[in-house]
């Protein structure tokens, strides 16, 4: 799916997320759902859709990153034991 960014020019967007420093350090799925978090929020700020390549429960969604980044990703989510879909 693609969006259409909007036609107003931003000269900047902030994002707010609130995130435990355990989940953010361990690097797994805590720290994929505080991404999720900011990014959606700057994503929408520009008026596109949330990102498809994370959800919002921190997995990672495979078929939308292109290679070579799907193999290193979903071999960094295996390590970190983040569900790939």
């Amino acid at each position: 799916m693609t969006s259409k960014p909007a036609t107003t020019a931003h000269r900047r967007a902030v994002g707010h997320a609130h995130a435990l420093l355990n989940d953010l350090a361990d690097g797994g799925i805590g720290l994929l759902q505080a991404a999720s978090l900011l990014i959606s929020d700057l994503f929408q700020h520009y008026g596109l859709a949330e990102p498809s390549q994370i959800s919002r429960d921190g997995s990672i969604i495979a078929s939308e990153w292109p290679e070579p980044e799907r193999t290193r990703t979903s071999t960094w989510a295996q390590q970190t034991s983040v569900p790939v879909t």
